[in-house]
């Protein structure tokens, strides 16, 4: 059937115009409205990206000027054809000869190799094999796939395929590209191969392309950009604001951007960090009980004393309970899991450490149990265990006396910490007479004491009594608060605390010199539009607080992403560290503190430069350029 063609007369500067074009889908007895009387000119040569939410009818207005659909109302006119008057016959033809299609999923026909699917759209042509072999070469070339024509699409990468698929849009010279999502389904590197033939094609070979997309990357390479809302266009234009100038001059060099912003991420995320260890250290010596008393061998915190010195110890004035405990090496699980386990006087342990909970009833049946132990809630969170349970659980330093190493024991409570940092929550304890009675060596032995004393005034001069009693004997003590116990015992940790304020103070030099040396760049790099900007009226003043503004928003987005980032971790890691620290989280003060030396960080690196832009003159500046 001939051709029906509507020819409105040609125009050498607009091939797509678009005069009202609306487009409604039924659905059942509602009317869908999808396009709203678009009105649109595309000159010819234009490349244009269609942006949009999902349902804006971006691939719909695509199919529109494809001729892959009809409008419900308005007109639709390629290069002079009214195609939206076609018939499907017609409309078929026009398509073979005068539009391309680049599709997301590449759509290549499996079966033939890439140089069968480029020839594909010449068989609708009257050209002879030769002419057909030549173009499908050229076009191959021209997309760099020469060497692979003769593969099949599942023998090609994703970007291979889709250049197959630009080169099969192309073969027919066309005067339209239509291009759906071209590099939604492709990396990042495969995507920007696309993008760079689709502009060469456009600057080039003067193709008209239209292209659908949601990535803002391939956007920016279209020379304008049209947006769709809810079938409309929308023409608003977005007026330049100090942010976004600001924004403008920052990215101009993008990897230099990236890397001084790691340095301020990486410099406040190890602040924040640091800060929770030195939070945490500090709290957990402040938590201490200002009543407690710990007494340990003057030789070594490893070495034991007699169990007499408990009694002795009672009967010190001063003195209100005593607890002794020994370091029992308690191993779970074929050695796989260590467990703080100690064997104690259960009598007295709560009077010396009132902040750890349990019921009386508790305490009733594991005074009464001579193979009880108490545990901690993490220790029961961890390993699933419940009051009635028996189990096994091995020394690693202590023998029985039969030889063995396995100590059985009933749970009969599962203890609770209320605000301390004497005791943990992961413990467990069981009954010394049990453990002494057992022991194949090392009987009457004791580890160390915690000592109540009666008026937290007198702790040292307690203590001193205490070391007196014991003085000059083979077994000599050393008795101090638990306050002082816990920073001698925390010494090696504070150390590392200094190591980490060092490198952290090291890293914030580090990102002064870096973001400093990139305001003055930018600077440098910028004298001549400096100068464009004092002769448009930009005072110095003005000019001043540019720059400095460009610094104060690297070290304040930076900042805030690092703390940021150390918030959460610390965070997330609350958990897991209060099973060694009472508490675990960044302090209060330590927000306005960041604050602060994002500002003042900011205003340092930026002041000099600004400085220097300042003082230039006019002309010289211009010059320059």
């Amino acid at each position: 059937m001939a051709a029906v063609e509507q020819v409105v007369g040609k125009s050498d500067s607009v091939v797509v115009r678009l005069r009202g074009v609306a487009k409604q889908y039924q659905r059942g007895s509602e009317v869908v409205p999808v396009l709203e009387k678009l009105d649109l000119d595309l000159p010819r040569g234009d490349f244009v990206a269609l942006m949009g939410p999902s349902g804006s009818g971006k691939t719909t207005l695509l199919n529109l000027i494809g001729g892959l659909d009809r409008p419900t109302e308005g007109s639709i006119t390629v290069d002079g054809v009214g195609i939206d008057k076609l018939s499907n016959a017609a409309l078929g033809r026009w398509r073979a000869d005068n539009v391309g299609f680049i599709f997301q999923m590449y759509n290549l026909l499996p079966v033939l190799t890439a140089e069968r699917n480029v020839e594909l759209p010449l068989l609708l042509t009257k050209l002879g094999k030769a002419d057909r072999r030549k173009r499908v070469h050229t076009a191959l070339s021209l997309v760099g796939l020469s060497e692979r024509m003769h593969h099949k699409p599942r023998e090609l990468s994703g970007g291979q395929e889709q250049r197959v698929g630009i080169a099969r849009a192309i073969v027919t010279d066309p005067t339209l590209l239509l291009c759906d999502e071209p590099t939604g389904d492709l990396d990042r590197k495969s995507g920007d191969e696309v993008l760079d033939l689709l502009q060469a094609l456009n600057k080039q070979h003067g193709k008209t392309i239209v292209m659908v997309t949601h990535d803002p990357r391939a956007a920016e390479r279209a020379t304008r950009t049209l947006h769709l809302e809810k079938g409309r266009l929308e023409r608003e234009v977005k007026l330049m604001s100090w942010l976004g100038f600001v924004w403008a001059n920052l990215t101009r060099r993008k990897l230099r951007l990236v890397f001084t912003l790691l340095s301020i991420i990486l410099a406040f995320l190890m602040f924040g960090m640091l800060d929770a260890l030195r939070t945490s250290l500090g709290k957990a010596v402040n938590l201490t009980g200002a009543d407690r008393l710990i007494s340990i061998s003057k030789v070594s915190i490893i070495d034991s004393f007699p169990v007499s010195y408990y009694e002795k110890t009672r009967a010190v004035d001063g003195v209100d309970s005593v607890v002794h405990l020994n370091w029992f090496g308690g191993v779970y699980k074929d050695g796989k899991a260590q467990i703080p386990v100690f064997p104690i006087n259960v009598e007295e342990f709560f009077k010396v450490y009132p902040e750890v909970k349990i019921t009386p009833e508790e305490f009733a049946k594991w005074q009464a149990d001579r193979q009880g132990m108490v545990i901690g809630q993490v220790l029961a969170d961890t390993y699933g265990w419940k009051v009635g349970q028996r189990i096994p659980i091995k020394s690693s330093i202590f023998r029985k006396a039969n030889g063995g190493d396995s100590w059985d024991f009933n749970i009969v409570a599962i203890y609770k910490v209320e605000n301390s940092a004497g005791w943990d929550n992961q413990s467990a304890m069981f009954h010394y007479d049990y453990y002494n009675e057992s022991l194949q060596f090392g009987r009457d032995q004791i580890g160390w004491m915690t000592i109540k004393v009666k008026n937290p005034d007198e702790s040292e001069a307690v203590a001193k009594r205490v070391d007196a009693l014991f003085a000059n004997s083979s077994d000599e003590t050393k008795t101090a608060t638990e306050k002082a116990f816990t920073k001698q015992f925390m010494a090696q940790i504070g150390n590392i605390g200094k190591i980490l304020v060092s490198v952290v103070f090291a890293v914030f030099f580090t990102m002064l010199l870096v973001t400093a040396n990139t305001m003055a760049q930018s600077v440098r790099e910028r004298t001549n539009e400096i100068g464009v900007l004092k002769t448009l009226g930009f005072s110095s003043g003005t000019i001043l607080r540019l720059v400095i503004g460009e610094a104060l928003f690297l070290t304040i987005l930076g900042g805030l992403i690092g703390f940021g980032l150390a918030w959460l971790a610390v965070g997330g890691m609350a958990g897991f560290m209060k099973k060694y620290f009472p508490v675990f989280e960044i302090g209060d003060s330590t927000i306005l503190i960041s604050l602060a030396l994002m500002i003042v960080l900011g205003v340092i690196t930026g002041l000099w430069p600004a400085v220097s832009a300042m003082r230039l003159k006019i002309t010289d500046a211009l010059r320059r350029g």
